[in-house]
């Protein structure tokens, strides 16, 4: 896990916030307001998820598990609100000296980690394993290739099917992506693994959330909008509330 450098943690009236800096300030307004843990887990973001809990639990003193779960709350939320890196893509992990494509040819399918948190919550950094194989002819609305751009793996689901390319956005993303061509497609997801249980792009509740996902994009986008200013709204008059 990584954080972005465009927002930084203060402190303000005994508070933690995330402030937005940078390119970032234009995506966020007002402060994201974390309680202590979630500012301890910020602040350790290099490290793994178990080396966190074990220092918020020596830190605080509390039980190992309930720090392992604090520590998971804390990351979940700032990969559902975009303040990891990745949010702009969601990208597949995979080993240097590993080519997809080959790998494609040989077996007919890959299986992989994948990495960022563009298609949360669909997919879960560096959690959630997808299932992909070469697609067979050109790919539909609400199907999800692993497509290359500037040399790099790139999966995102396709909103709309054009004569002769596509329009993609990622699940957790506000921006779409025109021009995705077939020749820039590696494959196309078939399924994925959560929690060790497999999930068909076949499932019908897959598939009411595929259409449902893409149908809401104009009521995401408006919450993502609306989200910190009521936010900092409710943290005024809180304000307000406690000097009376």
């Amino acid at each position: 896990m990584v954080k972005t450098d465009d927002f930084k943690l203060r402190k303000v009236n005994n508070e933690f916030v995330l402030v937005a800096t940078g390119e970032a300030s234009k995506r966020f307004s007002g402060e994201i307001k974390l309680n202590e843990a979630a500012a301890f887990v910020w602040e350790r973001l290099e490290l793994s998820e178990e080396e966190i809990a074990t220092e918020l639990s020596s830190q605080y003193g509390i039980v190992k598990e309930k720090a392992r779960k604090d520590t998971k709350n804390a990351i979940e939320y700032f990969e559902s609100i975009g303040v990891l890196c990745g949010a702009a893509e969601q990208d597949i992990q995979v080993d240097g000296s590993l080519k997809i494509e080959d790998v494609l040819e040989k077996e007919g399918v890959f299986i992989s980690t994948t990495v960022g948190i563009s298609m949360y919550p669909l997919l879960k950094n560096r959690r959630d394993n997808v299932v992909l194989e070469k697609p067979k002819g050109r790919l539909k609305k609400y199907d999800v290739p692993l497509y290359k751009r500037d040399g790099k793996y790139i999966l995102h689901r396709i909103i709309k099917v054009e004569e002769n390319s596509y329009v993609t956005c990622g699940d957790n993303c506000k921006e779409k992506e025109f021009g995705i061509c077939d020749r820039d497609i590696v494959a196309v997801a078939t399924g994925f693994y959560r929690k060790n249980k497999f999930v068909s792009v076949q499932n019908p509740i897959y598939k009411a959330y595929s259409v449902l996902w893409v149908a809401i994009y104009p009521l995401r986008m408006l919450w993502k909008k609306i989200r910190p200013v009521l936010g900092k709204i409710k943290r005024k008059i809180k304000r307000i509330l406690m000097k009376k």
